[in-house]
């Protein structure tokens, strides 16, 4: 009560000087405590030199494998693996691409000279039969465990699955926590909550994305054990990845697999299975995160104006038809959006790329 009669008491300027007091105050607490708090979002500039990957102190030496088929229903998954290996190369992550079905058909490619000679982005093509090719390049990035990687690094490799068309923008999301052991990274770990599954003695398994899963190199090869029959080495085989989905799945790898079917997703049910198994026997600690924020290609993508792309988790770019990718209204609206991402000489690179794809593409369908 005395407190408030000497308030009463006060002048006009000495009650201004009170109030003023107090905003600062208050204002001061909420800045102290925003600051405290998490950020989700982290701009980065772009990529200075498309050559090398951006130096990020990390633990680990970070990896991730992306791959695409050259018998897809579509090209457009291997036209896109430069823009994607770049957009990890960005944020930390050195790209490993597999390649895989027919030599001749990537011979076509201007893809392998870009990688090679212009990207420097190791790259292996796996040659296989047709009919098994799509499935393979899905569970391929499954066994990226087992091949020797040849950096000169003392880190652990730490290892990330993903798809040729995300687009990984922001570092925050795929950064790895250190304090685990036995440690899994999960991003869009909540995809699916309905999609559940059952084998053998374990019910109800979480259905896991491939983009995006990531631990360490020799955690990737303690998933698949044990294996009584399946010889495992650093030089992948199908063989070797049909012994493994028999023994652990009782499955083959599928042929002419079609997208929308029960054998499109066999490669996340494997990966599913392997986490609930290394959960209940390994002890792992799976980080469970949400996607985030994305830019899905259903929201009018193709005629969007961008301002930026950078408030953006990832983006999904879009694979419609050849036809409308690889057009040049469509090229202008994905270079204004890459161009947030990648400097002024990368993406000059990428343009000569993109006329170079699209030259080859219709010059094979005229022939």
């Amino acid at each position: 009560m005395s407190f408030i009669c000497q308030f009463i008491q006060l002048g006009r300027p000495q009650i201004r000087f009170v109030w003023l007091s107090l905003f600062f105050i208050v204002l001061g607490s909420v800045f102290v405590l925003y600051q405290t708090q998490p950020f989700y979002i982290t701009i980065l500039p772009p990529l200075i030199n498309h050559l090398y990957p951006t130096d990020f102190p990390s633990l680990y030496k970070n990896l991730v494998l992306l791959s695409c088929s050259s018998d897809s229903y579509t090209s457009i998954y291997c036209y896109y693996l430069p823009f994607t290996a770049l957009a990890w190369r960005r944020i930390g992550f050195e790209p490993i691409i597999f390649l895989v079905g027919s030599n001749e058909k990537f011979a076509k490619m201007p893809l392998i000279n870009f990688l090679k000679n212009d990207l420097k982005i190791e790259y292996h093509i796996i040659n296989v039969d047709s009919s098994r090719s799509i499935s393979l390049s899905q569970m391929i990035r499954l066994f990226g465990g087992f091949f020797s990687y040849d950096f000169n690094t003392t880190k652990d490799y730490f290892i990330m699955t993903s798809d040729a068309d995300l687009l990984p923008i922001t570092r925050s999301r795929y950064e790895i926590v250190r304090n685990h052991t036995n440690y899994i990274l999960a991003v869009n770990a909540y995809c699916c909550p309905s999609d559940k599954f059952s084998y053998g003695d374990f019910h109800n398994i979480r259905y896991y994305p491939i983009s995006y899963i990531g631990m360490e190199q020799g955690l990737w090869k303690k998933l698949f054990l044990p294996l009584n029959n399946c010889s495992i080495s650093s030089n992948i085989t199908v063989d070797m990845i049909e012994c493994c989905l028999k023994e652990k799945m009782k499955v083959s790898l599928p042929k002419n697999v079609i997208k929308g079917t029960k054998q499109w997703d066999i490669d996340q049910r494997f990966i599913s299975l392997l986490i609930a198994q290394a959960e209940r026997f390994y002890g792992t600690y799976v980080d469970k995160r949400s996607r985030g924020s994305r830019l899905d290609p259903n929201k009018e993508f193709l005629s969007s104006d961008f301002n930026s792309i950078l408030g953006y988790h990832d983006v999904h770019l879009p694979n419609q038809h050849e036809n409308i990718i690889y057009s040049n209204r469509t090229w202008l609206v994905l270079k204004n959006a890459f161009s947030y991402l990648f400097n002024n000489d990368t993406m000059e690179l990428l343009s000569r790329y993109h006329y170079q794809t699209v030259a080859s593409v219709f010059t094979q369908r005229k022939s």
